[in-house]
């Protein structure tokens, strides 16, 4: 199952990415959680409404925020280097694993 949490409204997510919903099971914007992340109610919600435990899921980010709410929410913590930060931030964060690339992920997670 695949979620997607991010601080960004829903116009500009469907303006980026408008077939998003045939990709991921829940997409939770900005307007629709009551904290977003850092905070980590932001994933727990997307794992409630997915129907996942948190010790079953993983976090992928390229920012320290997004390792910072997988630890807290207690998910195992995926940063990628195919975006905004190095290597040193998402370790310093406290992710539990750095790919490369986002589309490393498959081959991880199955």
């Amino acid at each position: 199952k695949t979620g997607v949490i991010t601080r960004n409204c829903l116009a500009a997510v469907q303006a980026l990415f408008p077939d998003i919903d045939g990709y991921a099971q829940t997409v939770i914007t900005r307007e629709q959680a009551r904290h977003i992340k850092p905070h980590p109610g932001h994933l727990t919600m997307a794992l409630d409404r997915l129907h996942i435990k948190a010790e079953q899921a993983a976090m992928v980010g390229d920012h320290p925020l997004d390792i910072k709410t997988g630890k807290d929410a207690g998910v195992f913590a995926i940063g990628v280097l195919t975006g905004y930060s190095r290597r040193e931030a998402l370790e310093a964060a406290g992710a539990d694993l750095i790919l490369a690339a986002a589309t490393d992920i498959p081959g991880i997670l199955a």
